[in-house]
């Protein structure tokens, strides 16, 4: 039928062929599966143009279960190696059903550490609002991923910037209560020295993790530090016009949650506004999302003693 409406040589004809030859892979039917695989890769790499495509990122992790359950590493590893050069310019972390792909056999024990913490914190880091874990229930999960990071990584290779991006998204499972915590200061630390060796496509990330070792430094009283952490991340922030994807806008908005804890109000409420007109655009004027949005003006605006503006952004006042 998709032959028949599209065309053999079509884009849909493609994916269905890289689809079929994923269930067949799970059949264990690998000679089979190899040609659907390769070819629809091929067409749906040409069609797409961007190594970062969902659907180009998609049809690498299908080639590297064919590879990998035969055993043969040398064949998987140019699809392992493409998806972890695509996360330096993506926009989007990849979940970790997807992004465990381009880890091989010589990172068990990073991937295991992976996995605890993912199956701890879940999808989090998709999130605006923060998670409920304590900050102590991160502390040994992390002690161990950062010695198998350091173990089986260098700094500067493409899977350390995707093990950063991910730790970054962890930290959002930590209550509120909790974002000044130590654990959380170290995480951010970690994912600082590895995001700071790319370019200005994870601004957002940067100015994440210098916006929690400000509230870390304002916790322990050292003010000139917090200060300093703060003006960096807000320098990030004002060194691009904020982009129009609701990923980097999930980032923003957790900023500029950061920035309002530590009293910075107009730098707050300078990507906030903005902020809840991209979420509400793309995901949806009752989303989830869009009500916590709503609801962090609101709060802002409250303990900045600006009632007025406060009511405008109440969840009563969400349907007006």
């Amino acid at each position: 039928m998709l032959r028949e409406v599209y065309g053999d040589d079509s884009f849909h004809v493609a994916l269905a062929r890289s689809q079929l030859g994923a269930n067949l892979v799970e059949q264990g039917r690998f000679a089979e599966a190899e040609p659907l695989l390769l070819e629809g890769h091929a067409k749906i790499a040409a069609t797409m143009g961007d190594p970062t495509n969902f659907y180009v990122y998609d049809s690498n992790t299908r080639l590297v279960p064919l590879y990998a359950r035969q055993g043969r590493e040398d064949d998987a590893r140019p699809y392992r190696d493409a998806l972890a050069n695509a996360v330096r310019t993506s926009w989007v972390v990849p979940p970790w059903t997807l992004g465990n792909h381009a880890f091989g056999p010589e990172h068990a024990r990073l991937k295991a550490a992976i996995t605890e913490l993912d199956a701890l914190c879940g999808v989090i880091g998709y999130s605006t609002r923060p998670g409920t874990l304590q900050a102590q229930q991160l502390e040994g999960p992390f002690a161990e991923l950062s010695a198998a990071w350091s173990e089986e990584l260098e700094p500067d290779e493409p899977r350390s910037l995707i093990v950063a991006r991910y730790v970054m998204g962890w930290t959002n499972a930590v209550a509120q209560a909790e974002r000044s915590s130590d654990v959380l200061e170290k995480m951010a630390s970690a994912a600082l020295a590895v995001l700071e060796t790319v370019d200005d496509e994870l601004l957002y990330g940067r100015a994440e993790a210098h916006v929690l070792r400000a509230l870390a430094a304002h916790r322990r009283s050292e003010e000139q530090e917090a200060f300093a952490q703060s003006r960096r991340a807000a320098e990030l922030m004002r060194s691009q016009p904020q982009r129009a994807s609701w990923w980097n806008t999930i980032v923003t908005i957790r900023v500029a949650r950061g920035f309002a804890a530590l009293d910075w109000y107009d730098e707050a409420e300078s990507l906030l506004v903005p902020a809840l007109e991209i979420i509400a655009n793309q995901l949806g004027p009752r989303h989830s999302e869009t009500a916590a949005t709503r609801r962090i003006l609101s709060e802002l605006y409250t303990a900045w003693g600006k009632p007025d503006e406060a009511a405008k952004y109440a969840p009563e006042s969400s349907g007006r």
